[in-house]
């Protein structure tokens, strides 16, 4: 047995009782991830001495240990300024090869400068989400941003990309600029696309987050035209966007199937569920032009109990279009409230070449 080996196997045979220094606490954990990864990003790719593997071995074997990945163990600030892209990229691979939850805490905001990916089935969990109107602000008065959570300066950018089969992100919030007096020109906080026309997605959960002056908020898109029902090239069948805030979209709250069309018979971004999602536009952009919900292709359930969207240019748009000369196809089932105080209409029905 090499030295490596005897090294692995005394790592994976450590009891949490056995951790030296160890007293219950998460915070020991957090900072022994973060020793380890330390170490390791300190180590020379040339060579791997033993202390590098070793310290490569204990930075994934720690999250097993404490049942769960937290950003601040893979290197980031955490302070709203810094970019920690890469660190919160780590953070979603570890969580992802560990099959783990990635936790976010109420003391940390991220500033990313990219997009952030999710390629293998995760669950992504923040502590609660806020309200339409006071969001973190309790008296009512004061600008509405995340205190935690995720963070982009306008970038445009998709802040996250679940390109995934499957996943969860539930209580996370999401800044899509930083500033309540800006709007983003493109991107969504979240894109549920996968990554080609061949690929499926399905199954996706996206409950009880807070989003805040996004482009779009929630979005479908797809990647454009299909050869297959129900999922490929776009997601479908069982997803669920539910109890959500959105503040102030620019484009739209949520948006599904505006970049897929399928040449089989019937839409392919089908059987999703959007229900109880709390939406309201309160900057200048998104009263002009901000939708709360629009279906260019697939087929939802709607259900906007008392939460429909509130103060946006539209309400609900259902509006499929042609892409790459096929017509897109749109069903729309829905009840409740479809949109409330809209400046042009609380629901409407405008196909732009494609089929209802």
């Amino acid at each position: 047995m090499s030295a490596h080996a005897k090294t692995l196997r005394l790592i994976l045979g450590v009891t949490l009782y056995a951790l030296p220094g160890w007293a219950g606490d998460s915070s020991y954990i957090t900072g022994k991830i973060q020793q380890f990864h330390q170490q390791s990003e300190n180590c020379s790719d040339q060579g791997q001495p033993e202390d590098c593997i070793t310290a490569r071995n204990m930075r994934n074997l720690m999250p097993l240990i404490a049942g769960y990945v937290t950003p601040m163990a893979y290197g980031c600030v955490g302070d709203g300024v810094a970019d920690d892209t890469r660190c919160l990229q780590n953070a979603i691979d570890a969580a992802q090869m560990a099959g783990l939850p990635l936790r976010f805490d109420t003391a940390h905001l991220f500033n990313i400068t990219h997009t952030l990916t999710i390629s293998a089935p995760i669950y992504i969990e923040g502590q609660y989400r806020y309200g339409i109107w006071v969001v973190n602000q309790s008296t009512g008065k004061g600008p509405e941003a995340c205190p935690w959570g995720l963070v982009t300066r306008n970038t445009d950018i998709d802040m996250i990309r679940a390109s995934a089969v499957t996943g969860t992100i539930r209580g996370l919030c999401i800044d899509m600029t930083g500033n309540q007096s800006i709007n983003p020109t493109a991107g969504a906080a979240i894109n549920l696309t996968p990554p080609d026309s061949l690929h499926y997605s399905s199954g996706w959960h996206i409950e009880q987050n807070t989003i805040l002056q996004p482009f779009d908020g929630i979005a479908a898109y797809g990647t454009g035209p299909g050869k297959l029902c129900c999922g490929v090239g776009t997601t479908a069948d069982g997803d669920a966007i539910l109890r959500n805030t959105i503040v102030s979209p620019a484009g739209s709250a949520i948006s599904i199937g505006k970049d897929h069309v399928n040449n089989a018979a019937g839409p392919g971004t089908v059987g999703i569920t959007v229900s109880d999602n709390d939406i309201v536009c309160k900057t200048k952009i998104s009263k002009s032009q901000g939708i709360g919900v629009a279906l260019y292709e697939g087929a939802i359930w709607y259900d906007g109990t008392q939460n429909g969207p509130e103060g946006c240019h539209i309400g609900t748009l259902v509006a499929p279009g042609v892409i790459s000369g096929q017509q897109q196809a749109a069903q729309f089932d829905g009840d409740g409230v479809l949109g409330d105080q809209s400046g042009l209409y609380d629901f409407l029905v405008r196909p732009e070449g494609g089929l209802i």
